[in-house]
């Protein structure tokens, strides 16, 4: 388990990770790094205003709690620079680091590997990326609500992370680190590409008079169902309308209206049901998808 952390870097998803560490019965010992600014909304959340923050990393090297975590917050662009400025913090300060303790980076789409210059001055490192978003820095939540977690550590380190994640409401497992790029690919379109579909619901509606409001119930409440049917009963056999159903005349309707109202979105719709037929082609019925093939096939020769 892990009782203390001290936060490098408190931005969005360092700060919530320290809040429900807080809220799970954790204690968050210390801040740095960062902007004054980003320092200042973090001690603003959950009563973070009596940790103590500093800008610099001499004092996360030394702040990093006896058999705890100093957290790395830095985003991935900052990361070799931080883990850089880090490193030499703890080779300038001579002092040794308690065996038990261990620095983590948040990156979902970097590894462990990232981390050899705090590897090479001594200090125990792994990776550890909850797959959830986290839009400010505050989570909302008491705990991680049975979030994933990908890590990556030493076999003598990864029992105490995964227990740290079960303890936050998280749900752990290992990630190789060759497999890295594809789990990023993965977790980036199971929420950021997603999000490029709901914009072009949210546009359609709107150009239809459907009030704001209205849409985007509307919009989460069916992709909340669609996402459950998925879940439950496999993606292909969840996926309805009128690609699986291999009617063509809703689509050459939809492709009207987008023609009409929204002709921008046109090469994304097209993208989108050329996906779909890729699903489809899974089911037993994919034959009923033939006809929407030769319409794509119409439309663009």
């Amino acid at each position: 388990m892990v009782s203390e952390l001290w936060i490098h870097g408190p931005g969005r998803a360092a700060t919530s990770l320290a809040v429900i560490h807080r809220r799970c019965g954790g204690r968050v010992v210390g801040l740095s790094g960062g902007s004054k600014d980003g320092a200042r909304a973090a001690r603003a959340v959950d009563g973070f205003g009596d940790v103590p923050w500093t800008s610099g990393a001499d004092a996360a090297s030394a702040g990093i709690p006896p058999g705890g975590c100093l957290v790395i917050g830095a985003p991935d662009d900052a990361l070799d620079a931080t883990i850089a400025e880090l490193a030499g913090a703890f080779r300038t300060s001579g002092a040794s680091v308690d065996p038990d303790a261990f620095v983590v980076h948040l990156s979902g789409i970097r590894g462990r590997d990232a981390l050899a210059p705090l590897a090479d001055a001594g200090v125990k490192t792994a990776a550890f990326h909850p797959l959830c978003t986290f839009p400010s820095r505050d989570p909302g939540g008491r705990d991680l609500g049975g979030t994933i977690v990908a890590i990556e550590a030493e076999a003598d380190l990864r029992d105490r992370l995964f227990a740290w994640a079960r303890a936050l409401g998280g749900r752990p497992f290992a990630l190789a680190a060759e497999a890295r790029g594809l789990y990023h690919l993965g977790a980036a379109n199971a929420s950021n590409t997603l999000l490029a579909s709901i914009d072009l619901a949210a546009a359609a509606l709107a150009a239809a008079g459907v009030p704001d409001d209205l849409a985007m119930d509307g919009i989460v409440a069916i992709a909340q169902r669609t996402l459950d049917n998925a879940r439950r009963d496999g993606i292909a056999v969840a996926l309805t309308g009128p690609v699986v159903r291999g009617d063509v005349t809703t689509l050459r309707r939809h492709l009207d209206a987008i023609d009409g109202q929204l002709p921008e979105r046109r090469a994304l719709y097209l993208q989108l049901v050329r996906a779909l037929v890729g699903i489809c082609r899974r089911r037993d019925d994919a034959a009923r998808t033939d006809a929407v093939v030769r319409w794509l096939e119409e439309i663009e020769s």
